[in-house]
């Protein structure tokens, strides 16, 4: 049963670009040397596959993950840290330390508006991957408790309660309607499923799994 869903956008800092940026090759541009931060996720290589224009990042070849490595690997001078957690992100943001990186859209951006931190999303030309959460029973296993579970998650109690704590999308855009304002309902996209439909959605990697992650340990290596 889905329940949350959202994007790993990009986010920067408004006090730290005259120009919005548009495209992943801020984060791989010199003039922003010891300000970008990089999710420490095997997703860095989606993200540099993006701007290799090497779009089907779910099923990249060998040598196209080896591209997405060489990338990675020349813009390592340039990161001040591959974050690994919301909060190392937005301490980050709020101590001026990094001014541009992938996020989890709706989260750190959310903390940072209670540290009026300016800062904000966007969605690069190369795309953004996408995300969503769902509840699941094992086989054979089901319960009334676990019904009632499932069944208060897809309610107002529960989708609020993900959203306005995450500032994650709801699945139940009815059930969101309730106790988000207009603003809120609009920025998390609860009435624009095209803009979900367009995000790269993550996808298993299966047994090229080890392929990615071994990649992007290597990076993180040199």
């Amino acid at each position: 049963m889905p329940y949350s869903w959202g994007a790993i956008a990009f986010m920067y800092r408004n006090d730290a670009f005259d120009t919005p940026p548009t495209s992943i090759a801020e984060l791989f541009d010199e003039k922003h040397a010891g300000k970008v931060a990089l999710w420490d996720d095997k997703s860095a290589i989606y993200v540099a596959a993006r701007l290799n224009g090497d779009m089907d990042i779910y099923n990249l070849s060998d040598e196209q993950i080896a591209a997405a490595k060489a990338r990675l690997v020349e813009q390592k001078p340039l990161v001040r840290k591959y974050w690994a957690t919301a909060g190392e992100l937005v301490d980050l943001f709020a101590g001026g330390e990094v001014y541009i990186s992938n996020t989890w859209a709706g989260y750190q951006s959310s903390l940072l508006a209670e540290k009026d931190i300016q800062v904000t999303e966007f969605i690069p030309e190369e795309n953004a991957e996408g995300w969503m959460d769902s509840w699941m029973i094992v086989k054979g296993r089901a319960s009334d408790c676990a019904y009632k579970f499932l069944n208060m998650q897809i309610t107002e109690l529960g989708q609020c309660g993900v959203a306005n704590v995450n500032g994650y999308s709801a699945a139940n855009k009815e059930a969101a309607r309730a106790c988000m304002s207009d603003e809120q309902f609009i920025a998390l996209h609860q009435d624009d499923p095209d803009y979900l439909d367009s995000l790269l959605l993550w996808k298993p990697l299966g047994e090229r799994t080890e392929a990615y992650t071994n990649a992007w340990n290597a990076v993180k290596a040199q």
